[in-house]
């Protein structure tokens, strides 16, 4: 009889199963699959629109595994837990084999993003803008317009200061930081201030994400931020923008009930659900031009390192496109109908 956690394989020798180079980390796993994810949005023998989709799958699957497994591995760390896993990690090694194996899985698919898919839609007749610089005079009389009746009036913009603490950024909302320098004597809010401020302001959510143009010969499409860029002055005015970056935060989303000392149980899950958009910050995603004083203003608020942080071209802009409305069948998958026999 073969001792305890070992067997015999088709050599005739035993094998240890408590052998941890024989296991994956569960956490790498679940990168390995968000790639496969990624090679399907790269596969040109998917249609257009799939592909987005494809793309955008894995990346709402990234937000989902830092808000719950990097979370998780960040409380373990820092409650010293020093237990290594099945496959011989600690909870340390994992947590930096995850952070770079996520940054390579970003870059990815932003490359995936920028080289493939934008290309390809603009061949299929779509062009998404990532600059306003790139809009025409009449597509910028048109998103200025877009801007004060649609945009403005529910912008929120908050400063921080010695008598306003630094705002309680919501989980994976995207915002606007800029670095406004305040003439001395003035007032950003109701507080006199001087010098250089940090505000921010949050892009509306309740908005769509993607602004599509007035144009005759094909659709194009702008960010909703950089409309709200293009008219950052009249968000801060009368002040001078000294720097301007666009982010978007993870917070955790982990968290453990018991279940023995909760007196009502419905009552604490919603509590925690409550909790969940306010949870400490597990990761950063940032514009590289971003300005490096509000990038250092941010990491130093949100208590982030440098491997949390995620420089990228346009933060979170995949998934607003997979929503892209595109009439042609040729750009998705035809819908399967079922269908049965009539002995059936």
């Amino acid at each position: 009889m073969a001792s305890k956690g070992k067997d015999k394989n088709r050599t005739g020798k035993k094998t240890d199963f408590t052998d941890p180079s024989l296991y994956i980390n569960r956490e790498l796993s679940w990168l390995e699959f968000d790639e496969r994810i990624l090679e399907e949005a790269r596969d040109k023998n998917n249609p257009l629109m799939e592909r987005a989709k494809f793309l955008g799958i894995a990346m709402s699957n990234l937000d989902e595994f830092f808000m719950v497994r990097v979370a998780s591995l960040k409380d373990m760390v820092e409650a010293g837990y020093a237990k290594k896993d099945i496959a011989g990690m600690s909870a340390s090694s994992q947590l930096e084999a995850v952070c770079d194996a996520a940054q390579e899985l970003s870059r990815s698919a932003y490359n995936t993003l920028n080289h493939m898919l934008v290309p390809a839609f603009k061949k299929a007749g779509i062009e998404l803008l990532f600059e306003h610089s790139q809009m025409t005079e009449e597509e910028c009389d048109y998103a200025d317009r877009y801007f004060e009746e649609s945009v403005y009036p529910v912008l929120t913009p908050m400063a921080v200061d010695s008598s306003r603490p630094f705002p309680v950024i919501a989980n994976k909302t995207l915002n606007i930081c800029a670095l406004v320098t305040v003439p001395e004597g003035g007032l950003l809010g109701n507080a006199p201030s001087k010098g250089d401020m940090f505000a921010t302001v949050q892009v509306p959510s309740g908005l769509p994400r993607l602004i599509e143009l007035r144009s005759d010969d094909t659709r194009r499409f702008i960010f909703l931020e950089q409309i709200i860029l293009r008219n950052i002055n009249k968000v801060f005015t009368g002040y001078t923008i000294a720097g301007l970056g666009v982010y978007r935060v993870t917070r955790s989303a982990d968290f453990n009930i018991d279940e023995d000392e909760s007196g009502d149980l419905l009552h604490e899950i919603e509590k925690q659900l409550k909790e969940r958009r306010r949870g400490h910050a597990v990761n950063m995603e940032i514009d590289k031009g971003a300005d490096r004083r509000l990038l250092n203003k941010l990491r130093t608020e949100l208590e982030l390192e440098d491997d949390d942080i995620y420089h990228i071209p346009n933060p979170n802009a995949i998934a607003p496109i997979k929503n892209l409305t595109i009439s042609k069948i040729i750009f998705a998958f035809i819908s399967y109908r079922l269908s049965f026999r009539h002995q059936i």
